[in-house]
């Protein structure tokens, strides 16, 4: 089992040295201090420094799937089978759903957003398009 670093990972910037730490597919979502972003990056460029973080941390990337013994191809059709699974549950319960989108400017980078176009324009909603009839 060769772990590697999951492509579904998003680091977002907090204050301090803290980061927003999120998986994609598995919901994980953690507040970590700026060295186990570092590892996570050195990891990704196949350095592995184990000074950075203790076991206990190394053994909560791999359990909330921040490492991964999956490859890209593998995470992809997980991530299709989930999009599968939520599909059919919602068409069983027949889910009405608003979705109210601030801002284009996403980094979330789903592989499965049809908004992709538009993220590239950086489009943000204003008051003109709130408006349009």
């Amino acid at each position: 089992m060769k772990l590697q670093v999951s492509n579904y990972n998003i680091y977002v910037p907090l204050r301090g040295d803290e980061y927003l730490l999120v998986h994609r597919y598995t919901g994980a979502a953690d507040c970590v201090k700026t060295n186990v972003i570092r590892f996570l990056w050195d990891f990704a460029r196949g350095i592995y420094n184990p000074k950075l973080v203790s076991k206990k941390t190394l053994q909560l990337l791999k359990n909330r799937g921040y490492l991964t013994d999956r490859s890209l191809k593998e995470e992809k059709i997980k991530v299709m089978e989930i999009a599968q699974l939520l599909s059919k549950i919602e068409k069983k319960y027949h889910t009405l759903k608003f979705v109210i989108i601030p801002t284009y400017s996403c980094n979330l980078k789903c592989t499965y957003c049809y908004e992709n176009i538009l993220v590239r324009k950086k489009l943000v909603i204003n008051k003109q398009l709130v408006n349009y009839k």
